[in-house]
């Protein structure tokens, strides 16, 4: 508020400058006509002048902001699209070996684990040994 009151104070001295300044060279004619292009140009100065010192906003890239926020926002769907290809390839490789294991009779708990690419690199196996596998192994002579 403050600069606009002395914007206004401005502007006002100026034109009273150029009033005064008038009144002093009137009776000459071939001065007035010059006098009157100085004083309106002083007054345009006087009145644009303080606009070349208004801070705008950056308007370059409008986008810009949206932009990140589309790269961030996508940049979390990869890593979560990531996170449920992992459940996924862990839970059908788990499955795979459970089915396995049934089908011989074991029962196991499965941990898969999974590299970079998403393939899967080991395997954890828990459980209770089947009677076959508690005798001892014959070893060959």
């Amino acid at each position: 508020m403050d600069a606009i009151r002395r914007y206004v104070i401005t502007l006002t001295a100026a034109a009273m400058l150029c009033a005064l300044v008038k009144a002093i060279t009137a009776g000459r004619k071939g001065q007035e006509k010059i006098l009157s292009l100085v004083c309106g140009i002083f007054l345009l100065a006087t009145a644009l002048g303080p606009l070349g010192l208004l801070r705008l906003p950056d308007l370059s890239d409008p986008t810009a902001q949206v932009q990140a926020e589309a790269g961030r926002m996508a940049s979390q769907a990869e890593d979560e699209t990531k996170r449920q290809m992992a459940a996924i390839i862990s839970e059908e490789a788990a499955s795979y070996i459970l089915d396995k294991a049934d089908a011989l009779g074991l029962q196991l708990e499965v941990q898969v684990e999974l590299d970079a690419e998403l393939l899967p690199c080991g395997v954890r196996l828990q459980g209770a040994a089947s009677p076959l596998c508690q005798e001892p192994a014959e070893r060959p002579n």
